[in-house]
């Protein structure tokens, strides 16, 4: 099945592609966009297992909201974004590894 060119699914894995790129600028390098990923390494932590972490705490943060607590200045939608992104960025890592 393929998707419309104008949905709303196509639309959001642009703002999330938007998004990510403008935050690899501020997270990555010049030379590597997720070098914050893999940074952890530097302290023994596997860069997916990192995102795994990374996940958990959003997912927390997702079932803490619908379970009626709001977290000041974060917005559930900004978390669910993050959610995705991070899933995309494990897949990436996974597919780096399994050329």
């Amino acid at each position: 099945m393929r998707y419309m060119k104008d949905n709303v699914f196509t639309d959001i894995l642009q703002e999330i592609t938007i998004l990510h790129d403008s935050k690899s600028i501020g997270y990555g390098s010049d030379t590597d966009p997720l070098a914050n990923i893999r940074a952890s390494s530097e302290i023994g932590i596997d860069p997916k297992l990192g995102i795994i972490i990374r996940m958990t705490d959003k997912w927390h943060r997702i079932k803490r909201w619908y379970g009626g607590t709001k977290i000041s200045d974060e917005k559930l939608r900004d978390n669910m974004i993050d959610l995705v992104t991070y899933g995309i960025i494990w897949l990436e890592l996974f597919d780096e590894k399994n050329k």
